[in-house]
């Protein structure tokens, strides 16, 4: 009888610490439905997490938590004031919430996630650290121009960037080529209505100084 009364009080002690910890959030969801052993709290509309002992893991002051590894990561997408970050599975800001969108890591050809900001393009790695600052207008997908780099624009004017987010071309030319489609490994570039060849290590093998980009091949300008 005696074990009996104290395993009810123990319960009774533990719902009431549970209750304890838990209380003061409009909402709480079941634990393990948002790809974690966590449950979605809900405050003054806002949105966190808490874990199984009613402990705060992730405070309620986001207005959007996605599932955790549906942006190819195991992070969380995270919305505050209309800008987007990630958490991590221990509850840690792993990407401030600082942008406009953030795309699924390995959609553009490499293992980083396109990021915008200010209607600005650049790239994080699967760190959180970025690797290509977001100042590109467009950046084209990796391996798309004939070559492993991606195309990048910037003011009007092209130029390419390589896998570890190195500048190989600058962005200066009004328009690149694909490599190898002028009957050569070389790209085709033209800046202020005149023609060149860069090569496949971003060097200019052929001066842009051509009026007519046929005429290169004969020499004459």
């Amino acid at each position: 009888m005696r074990k009996f009364i104290l395993t009810v009080l123990i319960h009774i002690l533990f719902i009431n610490f549970s209750s304890s910890q838990t209380a003061g959030y409009d909402n709480i969801g079941e634990f393990g439905t948002h790809g974690i052993a966590w449950a979605l709290v809900q405050k003054d509309n806002k949105f966190g997490f808490i874990d199984s002992k009613g402990k705060a893991v992730v405070p309620a002051e986001y207005d959007n938590i996605g599932k955790f590894g549906t942006h190819g990561i195991a992070w969380a997408l995270v919305q505050k004031d209309n800008k987007f970050g990630f958490i991590n599975s221990k509850g840690d800001v792993v990407v401030p919430a600082e942008y406009d969108n953030i795309e699924k890591f390995g959609t553009h050809g490499i293992a980083w996630a396109l990021v915008q900001k200010d209607n600005k393009f650049g790239f994080i790695n699967s760190k959180g650290d970025v690797v290509v600052p977001a100042e590109y207008d467009n950046i084209e997908k990796f391996g798309t121009h004939g070559i492993a780099w991606a195309l990048v624009q910037k003011d009007n004017k092209f130029g390419f960037i390589n896998s570890k987010g190195d500048v190989v071309v600058p962005a200066e030319y009004d328009n690149i080529e694909k490599f190898g489609t002028h009957g050569i490994a070389w790209a085709l570039v033209q800046k202020d209505n005149k023609f060149g060849f860069i090569n496949s290590k971003g060097e200019v093998v052929v001066p842009v100084e051509y009026n007519d980009p046929d005429r290169i091949k004969t020499n004459r300008k």
